[in-house]
């Protein structure tokens, strides 16, 4: 890891850290009714820091937690070919430690698909927004994270920052409590019978702090540019990313693969 941008403990940051992380789990989801799906689920993780300051967020030790998660389809209008939906959910586990502690996460969140034209699916807007706090003796390693990452879920894509450097982790904003919105204007560039390509902007804005000052961002962030997406068969699916950081003027591309609907993607820079 490299933490030299977004580590404020230490006037330098932390260069070179090292992080060793085993974890298993397992997750199924109920559907309750046809609007609303519960989603159980459980983990236990272990991890080992080397290179870093003594502090609670590089703490070797366990974590075993337990996930709650309810999705409920708030309205759908037919008509205006509109749906929204909503979601909340509630991590509760316990780090095992040198300074044991209870881990709470609570997030929550709306988001829309609205297609603007009477007929056809050529254009679609996306709205997302979602917000979450967490409590206790959090590690690093489960820190809300605003940026693109192979190991961070598109809910959490700040896209115009990546969140590796040079192959290292550590350079997007990190933290106990966030909020991000998202919104995607998409339009289908070409549809075969065993791939579809989509392109169009987007426009992001999010926040991510820590009660320790430590971690966080410095106010505001917001990103615009523009994605693209190449779909085949099998649900496999390919994204390009052009964003720009508003508030620090850079711009970076970004590319992403994996599985439609997947929180976890294998990316690169």
């Amino acid at each position: 890891w490299d933490l030299r941008q977004t580590y404020r403990g230490l006037r330098d940051g932390i260069d070179g850290l090292q992080l060793r992380r085993a974890s298993t789990g397992a997750a199924f989801a109920i559907g309750l009714t046809p609007k609303l799906q519960w989603t159980l689920g459980g983990a236990i993780s272990y991890r080992d820091y080397a290179g870093a300051p003594r502090s609670t967020f590089f703490s070797n030790g366990w974590l075993a937690e337990l996930d709650n998660r309810f999705d409920y389809l708030l309205e759908s209008w037919p008509d205006r070919r509109l749906r929204v939906g909503g979601f909340a959910s509630l991590r509760a586990g316990h780090i095992f430690t040198m300074t044991p502690s209870r881990l709470v996460a609570s997030d929550a969140g709306l988001h829309s698909t609205w297609f603007p034209q009477a007929k056809d699916d050529k254009y679609r807007v996306f709205l997302r927004a979602r917000t979450g706090k967490m409590f206790g003796n959090a590690p690093l390693d489960e820190l809300y994270m605003l940026g693109m990452e192979r190991d961070n879920g598109r809910d959490f894509w700040l896209r115009g920052i990546v969140g590796t450097a040079n192959g290292r982790k550590g350079n997007a904003p990190l933290g106990r409590e966030y909020v991000i919105a998202q919104g995607d204007l998409e339009r289908r560039m070409f549809e075969f019978p065993f791939i579809r390509a989509a392109a169009g902007p987007f426009f992001d804005a999010g926040r991510v702090t820590d009660p320790s000052g430590l971690f966080g961002s410095r106010g505001m962030l917001y990103a615009s540019g523009v994605q693209a997406e190449l779909r085949t068969l099998g649900a496999v699916e390919l994204t390009f990313v052009y964003g720009r950081d508003l508030a620090a003027g850079r711009g970076v591309f970004y590319t992403a693969v994996g599985r439609r609907g997947a929180r976890r993607l294998q990316s690169q820079q």
